[in-house]
């Protein structure tokens, strides 16, 4: 009995489900009735739409339903159950218009509270996506104020709804564009006519009201029937058999008819046909478009006529005429145009493509395919681009004048005139009028009362004057004093008179009042007037004067170097037999026994010897000029110096001066250095002679980071800064044999040209300053000299007359010494010194032996002393190679000139002439010393105590 109830309970439940599935069918079927009945009752599609909203709207049981189309990020209410709500806008992101959305309680979406506030008064939503013609986002929205008043049932509805709703929105756009269609059609100017394509005999079904105005018929007049009654063509003439065949085989074309009216009258009628139909069906209709072009047919046969005139006048005429239509058919060429281009392959006729006769008149000239064909492109580019008018000149070498056009109708026209003969004659005036404005002369031409017609560039330069128009018509006296003037008319023109033409050097006044200092060439032209060819002179004048002072201050230099070379040889051989007297004396002195009456003599002696001494320095001062030391901006003094070796340089030889960016200055006398650059420059200009060439001077600074030892004069030292002066010429170089020598005084390689003083001053400067000199020169390829100019004071000498003097005496016991000097005497006296202080010495007059027993054995010998100025081979060329072989070797230099050297790389210390024993022995010391600085890693052969080191010593430089 149980089983029985549950039994029943089921089929009553199931029952029930089905009663409420068939109650919900009905109400879909009802509503679906319903909103289809809106529809089809509707009396236009914009009001389908509008009554299938509402019919939702009474299915659904909402408060609003609304059309919503999305595009561009917002979205937009097309239509409303309440109209008010129409165009409404927001943003289309949240409402998702893609996918359907329910929601019970609208207020509990994020972003409900930024929609409208004139929707925000509903409770529930309900939203499903719908297809728009137009391919925007769409959805149909239901709003009700009820809380959850929307179920899966009614989503289920809307969704079916809504085809219905996209169905009614398909149908009002079609009717929409059907609609603007139509009016188009009714309302255009142009004659459109519809005939049935189904027909065999494709009757007319419709015609808007332009065919009624251009044909005189009424509708009722022509509707059914074929339009073939309006043709006024012959039944075999071309266009009418053409406009058959598109009709019968139902296809599109454009053609022109003689067409007669319902008066009788006849027009020419512009007809286009094309089929329309269903793709992939037969076509249904066939549409005409008709224009009358009775007017444009008349204007064409009058244009044709006047182009037929036209034609016979160009042909007739001496320029080549070409003219293309818009699409670059050739319209018209004449004879003339193509006697200039055509070729055999390429005909200029009309109907032709311009662009291919041109490319197969290329062709026969040679072109390739690919640039005939790029030339053709341009050549009609350049016809359409616009007016230009260029010269052409053909293979043949006449030249055209051609001038080509764009015409108002949007076609081109070209002339080419043959200016063969008058740009000859124009090229020749072209070439003279250029050499005259060209010339660095200047040119001037008056009339025959004395008025400028011409005046080139140059002339208006010279004279101060810009433009030729500020001259022109004055007359030629107003360039020149009065007094100027007066001797070119007395003097000048008679002879031009007589003879032509006449040639001066005469002073003329500029624009600015300035003299103008020019030579001046007149000739006399009949018929045309005065030619006036003019040369400013003042450059030459002034190059003069400046070669003059140049001449006369270098002529001074030398006069004054002479003297000192003069000086310097006597006071050499001088104090060679000085240092004979004061060793010998120190010698007796120290050998004999304390006599009063022979000391006395001895004292005498050493004091007439120091007095000799003194007299030398001044000798050695004689030639020489007091230095005005001041700081100098050795940029402004190397310009100085290249300004006045272009002035005295030949035209083929070129000076050039490469300067850095900031040029430093030293403290330093202005006339050492233009004699320095000056005496190097002259040197490579007269190096170079008469062949073109070329001289560089340059100007750099530098900071040495190691010594140099390919130094031809001086040395340099590590860590200095020196500026760098360079002077490179073109010239033959110079050999082994003269690099040697050129430091040399009066080693000259000019002949009688030359006093071989230059490069001698140029060394003496260089040691004056503390500076060096290095050659480079390559026979056949030129030289070049560097000066090294220190920046930078050398360190703080050592007093050269302390107060006092150590007491101890230097011990050199055992030491093996080499002393090499010319002079036997001088040599004998020094080594006796040092034999008292233990030394083993060995002379040597000949430098080259010297040499040779350094090289033979250098870990023996322990001090070298030497003089400079010696035959075969001098100090510096012993001290570099006995370096080169024992660098740990001391090296003194003992030389009459002191003053002229320095100690450094190559000599550790100078010891002045006559020697004392003092300094030599300070000498020594001080050369022991500078060696080990020089060289830690060797070990000198000789080491000197502390205290047998005096700081220095009468006669000596220290370094």
């Amino acid at each position: 009995m149980q089983g029985d109830d549950e039994t029943l309970r089921e089929a009553l439940f199931e029952l029930k489900v089905l009663r409420e599935r068939e109650a919900e069918a009905l109400r879909e079927s009802n509503a679906l009735l319903k909103g289809l009945s809106s529809i089809t009752d509707a009396a236009r599609p914009a009001e389908a739409l509008t009554r299938l909203l509402r019919s939702i709207e009474g299915s659904l049981g909402c408060d609003l339903v609304a059309l919503i189309a999305g595009a561009h990020g917002a979205a937009e209410i097309r239509e409303a159950t309440d109209s008010t709500l129409a165009g409404l806008s927001f943003p289309a992101a949240p409402l998702r218009l893609r996918r359907p959305i329910r929601a019970a309680d609208a207020a509990t979406l994020t972003w409900w509270p930024a929609m409208p506030a004139p929707l925000q008064r509903f409770s529930a939503l309900l939203i499903v996506p719908i297809s728009l013609p137009d391919g925007e986002a769409g959805a149909i929205l239901c709003l009700t104020g009820e809380h959850a008043g929307f179920s899966p049932d009614d989503q289920n509805l809307l969704s079916r709804l809504a085809i219905l709703a996209a169905q009614a929105l398909a149908t009002l756009s079609l009717s929409e564009r059907n609609a603007l269609l139509a009016g188009v059609i009714a309302g255009s100017s142009a004659s459109v006519v519809v005939a049935d394509a189904r027909s065999p005999e494709t009757p007319l079904v419709y015609v808007n009201d332009a065919f009624v105005a251009l044909s005189g018929y009424a509708r009722a007049e022509v509707l059914g029937r074929n339009c073939r009654f309006l043709s006024a063509e012959e039944a075999d003439s071309p266009e009418r058999l053409r406009l058959r065949h598109c009709v019968a085989t139902r296809s599109n074309g454009t053609f022109e008819l003689r067409n007669r009216k319902r008066d009788g009258s006849f027009f020419w009628n512009r007809l286009t046909l094309f089929a329309v139909g269903e793709p992939g069906e037969p076509p249904r209709y066939l549409v005409a478009t008709q224009v009358d072009i009775t007017a444009e047919r008349a204007a064409a046969d009058e244009r044709d006529l006047a182009q037929r005139r036209l034609t016979a006048a160009l042909s007739a005429t001496s320029e080549g005429f070409l003219l293309l239509d818009p699409h670059g058919t050739i319209v018209l060429a004449n004879a003339r145009y193509r006697t200039f281009f055509e070729a055999d392959a390429a005909p200029f006729l009309p109907g032709v493509r311009f662009a291919e006769a041109w490319r197969a008149r290329l062709l026969a000239i040679g072109y390739p395919e690919a640039d005939a064909a790029e030339g053709a492109r341009r050549r009609q580019d350049r016809l359409f681009g616009g007016e230009q008018n260029r010269e052409e000149t053909l293979p043949d070498g006449r030249v055209l004048q051609v001038s080509d056009r764009a015409t108002s109708d949007g076609g081109a026209v070209s002339i080419a005139t043959d200016i063969t003969a008058r740009v000859a004659t124009e090229r020749i005036l072209a070439q003279r009028a250029a050499a005259m404005d060209a010339t660095e002369d200047g040119i001037a031409v008056t009339d025959e009362a004395g008025r400028f017609t011409y005046m080139n560039p140059s002339h208006l330069a010279m004279f101060g004057y810009e433009r030729e128009g500020e001259v022109l018509g004055r007359h030629w006296t107003t360039l020149y004093d009065a007094e100027k003037a007066e001797y070119l008319t007395r003097v000048g023109m008679p002879e031009i008179r007589r003879s032509g033409a006449w040639r001066t050097e005469i002073s003329g006044r500029s624009r600015s009042g300035a003299e103008v200092e020019q030579e001046v060439s007149l000739s006399y032209l009949p018929g045309i007037g005065l030619v006036c060819v003019s040369r400013d002179i003042s450059e030459r004048r002034q190059n003069e004067r400046e070669r003059a002072r140049l001449r006369d201050q270098l002529q001074s230099a030398q006069r004054q170097e002479a003297i000192g070379q003069l000086a310097a040889g006597v006071a050499h051989d001088f104090n060679n037999l000085l240092s004979v007297i004061t060793t010998s004396t120190s010698l007796a002195e120290g050998d004999l026994e304390e006599g009063r009456e022979v000391q006395s003599h001895l004292q005498r002696v050493q004091a007439a010897a120091r007095n000799a001494s003194r007299l030398v320095r001044r000798l050695l001062h004689l030639g020489g000029r007091p230095s005005e030391i001041r700081a100098v901006d050795l940029g402004a003094a190397m310009g100085e110096a290249a300004d006045l070796l272009r002035a005295g340089a030949l035209a083929s030889v070129s000076v050039s001066l490469s300067l850095p960016d900031e040029t430093p200055s030293v403290d330093a006398d202005a006339t050492d250095l233009l004699q320095v650059v000056l005496n190097l420059g002259i040197n490579a200009r007269d190096a170079i002679g008469d062949q073109a060439g070329e001289i560089a001077l340059s100007l750099t600074v530098e900071t040495l980071a190691k010594p140099l030892t390919d130094m031809a004069v001086g040395s340099v030292e590590a860590g200095r800064r020196y500026a760098v002066i360079g002077v490179r010429d073109t010239g033959p170089g110079i050999d082994a044999e003269g690099l040697a020598r050129i430091f040399r005084p009066y080693f000259t390689t000019k002949g009688d040209g030359g006093t071989g003083l230059g490069l001698a001053v140029v060394a003496g400067i260089a040691t004056k300053i503390g500076g060096a000199i290095r050659v480079q020169s390559t026979p056949g390829e030129g030289s070049t000299f560097t000066l090294y100019w220190p920046l930078e004071p050398a360190p703080e000498a050592t007093p050269a007359h302390p107060t006092g003097a150590a007491e101890g005496r230097l011990d050199l016991t055992g030491a093996p010494v080499i002393v090499c000097d010319d002079v036997e005497d001088v040599a004998q006296s020094i080594a006796a010194l040092l034999e008292r202080r233990g030394a083993e010495v060995t002379i040597c007059e000949d430098a080259r032996d010297a040499l040779a027993a350094i090289e033979e054995d250098p870990e023996v010998w322990a001090l070298l002393v030497t003089d400079f100025d010696m035959p075969e081979m001098d100090g510096e060329a012993l001290a570099r190679a006995g370096r080169a072989a024992a660098p740990a070797l001391p090296i003194v230099l003992c030389t009459a000139l002191a003053e002229r050297r320095k100690a450094g790389t190559l000599f550790d210390a100078v010891l002045a002439k006559p020697v004392c024993p003092e300094g030599l022995d300070a000498a020594i010391a001080r050369a022991v010393a500078a060696r080990r600085r020089c060289d830690t890693h060797a070990k000198p052969a000789l080491a000197a105590p502390a205290e047998a080191m005096p700081a220095g010593t009468p006669g000596e430089e220290t370094p």
